[in-house]
């Protein structure tokens, strides 16, 4: 059986932060994307760049995805994934 139990109000935490190598986004911080203008052909190194991304996300939401149980919060799951 499924097990339901009330919604409680949560305050929202803060941003967590992101160290300072980490390179941020262009779009980071703006109130809309740029607007599409077609597709964007990458060169094999950014490629290979994205591909690393990719990987390292998918693990962050598996780590995520483990933490998902009964009573965690959405801010530990948040810090799971984050870390």
């Amino acid at each position: 059986g499924t097990v339901t139990a009330p919604i409680k109000p949560y305050a929202v935490s803060p941003m967590r932060p992101v160290p300072k190598h980490i390179e941020r986004p262009h779009y980071v911080g703006r109130p809309a994307p740029d607007p599409y203008t077609g597709s964007h052909v990458q060169s094999e190194e950014t490629i290979e760049k994205m591909r690393i991304a990719g990987r390292i996300a998918a693990q962050a939401m598996a780590a995520a995805a483990e933490a998902i149980k009964p009573g965690v919060t959405t801010d530990e799951i948040d810090r799971v994934g984050h870390e």
